[in-house]
């Protein structure tokens, strides 16, 4: 491996520098285009950065910073080979410059260096400005000896000192109290033992380690740009940053200096290296759902930015189940990860026919319709264009494969839901299993959810308040139809002895719910009343105007069907009525006024006919 990496080397320091230019520009064209995990990496990270952008704008950038990797790349290898003098004639240090540098050497400072395309030119200050020599910059080891061995001698050449992080704080503590400057390479992605802050609107975590050094020898800090002028050429910026307060202070104060540069202009943010995630957050890919607590510096760094609204750039999508009565029962589920992940823009992906729902409650920060079926090619290819979206994570409320195919489509990287006993999920990255023990029976199914999202790291606790105060009503709404199993409904004859019961006890107007398909139900229920207290509107409402009728009722007698779920969401109080389904598993979630009506001496998770309820059964209740 060091013999190649010199053979290369040499050649390179030797070609042209056109010739490599020529080379690097090559290279990075064909990169770009290769269907690779990096590459799609690459394009993910520029698309969170710069949402605002348009496509062309982004496609550029991700072409010019590709470049910059192997323009990176080959200075690494060329670098050991390169004279002074060439150092000289591609390294521009200003006389501003050059005097901050001087006062930095002479009473120790902590510097900043981001990684950016020419970083590792850095090590070659001393070679244009000898009074650089003896300052100290860590460094990650290679894994291998030799390599790394090689690296780390040719790097020092110029007189720059090389401190491995495997030694700890130890040696970069003793730089610093000596009086020397201690470079540090700043990162975004330290994962479970970072700080977290905004870093482009989004939650980064970063170290402390630097605001720590400041505060404990009383050194300033740095900020060390080498901005690329050209193929191999930088002039360095070499800036002040604040004195720390707080260790935070430094970290934040850095960051917002890196994000002027690469939002400044498009050959500026091509100049840091997209390729890599630039936001790490977790110990563990699963927990999403979650942001810990442990060194949070969310709301220090929020007022740092003196933003107005927390941004939301971590994009959670959540593919809704089927039907509506199991769209409204997950929504307290998503409600907990808003409250869990104030940082999450929330995307809702379902059938079209929920929108009003969904803007109704006004939830989710993004709706998406899902493609019509009547073509499935044209189906799955809308899907798949979901990527250029680039979704952080995707969780399934679906059971099918047909649902696990239209995440793994979106190329989302992280993919949940969860498995059964008994069935495979091979499209998931990070399934849930249902534990063998479990008895879906006898729990409800938003408490299976839950088990499943605090699998995924949800801690925030399940709020079940529905999605409006219900202030009462002048009537009473009856839903007479279900959308499938005829078993569930009530029989018309107990129906209409129940409308008798309340015209003759009471002044109250009564309307019928449902869709056009239960109008033929309704129908036989309303035949022969006085239509102006027994109204018929099945069919009538689409589903926004369904909603805000059942908010003008003072209750609502139901089967087990979406609608009972509705009214329970805008909390409407419900006469529920059950025969063979479990009210157990798919009763109503809200904490609003309930009443469950089975059959006598029905068990709880039902299994006896709904005709066994009678008029007496719920007029007593009712009563």
């Amino acid at each position: 491996m060091v013999w190649l990496a010199k053979l290369l080397g040499w050649i390179l320091a030797r070609v042209p520098e056109p010739v490599v230019s020529g080379i690097v520009k090559g290279a990075a064209w064909i990169i770009v285009r290769l269907p690779i995990e990096r590459c799609h990496e690459l394009k993910s990270n520029i698309h969170h950065a710069f949402p605002d952008k348009d496509s062309d704008w982004r496609d550029q950038l991700a072409t010019r910073t590709t470049a910059r990797l192997v323009e990176m790349a080959f200075f690494a290898l060329a670098s050991p080979f390169l004279s002074k003098r060439w150092f000289e004639r591609h390294l521009e240090i200003t006389p501003e410059v050059r005097e901050r540098l001087l006062g930095s050497r002479q009473s120790g400072a902590i510097v900043l260096l981001p990684h950016v395309t020419l970083f590792e030119m850095m090590a070659a200050i001393p070679a244009v400005f000898p009074e650089g020599a003896g300052s100290a910059a860590a460094f990650r080891p290679l894994k291998q000896g030799g390599m790394d061995a090689y690296v780390k001698r040719t790097r020092e050449r110029w007189g720059i000192r090389l401190l491995s992080r495997r030694d700890g704080m130890r040696s970069m503590a003793r730089c610093v109290r000596e009086g020397k400057s201690l470079t540090l390479l700043f990162d975004q992605n330290t994962g479970k033992r970072g700080v977290l802050f905004y870093f482009l609107h989004r939650v980064a975590s970063g170290t402390h380690l630097p605001g720590l050094l400041c505060k404990k020898f009383e050194v300033p800090a740095f900020f060390l740009l080498p901005r690329r002028t050209g193929f191999w050429k930088a002039s360095i910026d070499f800036e002040p940053l604040p004195s720390p307060g707080d260790p935070s202070d430094l970290l934040f104060a850095s960051h917002r200096r890196l994000e002027r540069y690469l939002t400044g202009s498009l050959d500026q943010a091509a100049d840091w290296l997209w390729f890599h995630n630039r936001w790490g957050t977790h110990d563990k890919p699963r927990n999403r759902f979650f942001l810990r607590e442990r060194d949070n510096a969310l709301d220090a760094s929020a007022a740092f930015h003196a933003y107005k609204t927390r941004p939301r750039r971590t994009r959670l999508w959540f593919r809704l189940p089927n039907w509506l009565g199991d769209v409204v029962m997950a929504l307290p589920l998503i409600r907990a990860v808003r409250h869990g992940r104030p940082d999450a823009e929330i995307t809702l992906l379902g059938q079209a026919a929920f929108r009003p729902l969904l803007e109704h409650i006004g939830f989710g920060d993004r709706l998406i319709d899902l493609p019509n079926r009547d073509s499935q090619w044209r189906y799955f290819a809308e899907m798949r264009s979901l990527r250029g979206d680039y979704p952080d994570a995707y969780l399934c409320f679906t059971n099918s494969f047909r649902g696990d195919l239209e995440a793994w489509l979106t190329r989302a990287p992280r993919r949940f839901g969860m498995v059964r006993p008994g069935k495979r999920r091979p499209l998931l990255t990070d399934p849930w299993k249902v534990p063998t023990d479990l008895d879906e029976s006898q729990c409800h199914q938003v408490d299976v959810w839950e088990a499943m999202f605090r699998y995924y790291g949800l801690r925030e606790p399940l709020h079940k308040e529905p999605f409006r105060k219900h202030v009462g009503g002048d009537g009473i709404g009856l839903i007479c139809g279900t959308e499938n199993m005829p078993e569930k409904r009530w029989p018309v004859a107990h129906w209409r002895g129940f409308i008798e019961r309340v015209l003759e006890h009471s002044d109250d107007t009564i309307s019928l719910y449902g869709t056009a398909r239960d109008r033929a139900i309704t129908d036989q229920v309303a035949a022969g009343f006085d239509s102006h207290r027994v109204r018929n509107r099945a069919g009538e409402t689409n589903l926004s105007e369904y909603l805000e009728a059942l908010c003008r009722n003072r209750a609502v007698v139901c089967n087990d069907t979406g609608g009972m779920h509705l009214a329970n969401l805008l909390g409407v109080p419900v006469y529920a009525i059950f025969g063979p389904t479990n009210p157990v598993r798919t009763g109503p979630v809200y904490e609003a006024e309930t009443h469950l009506l089975q059959p006598p001496g029905c068990p709880p998770e039902g299994g006896l006919p709904i005709d066994e309820v009678t008029v007496d059964h719920l007029w007593e209740a009712w009563s």
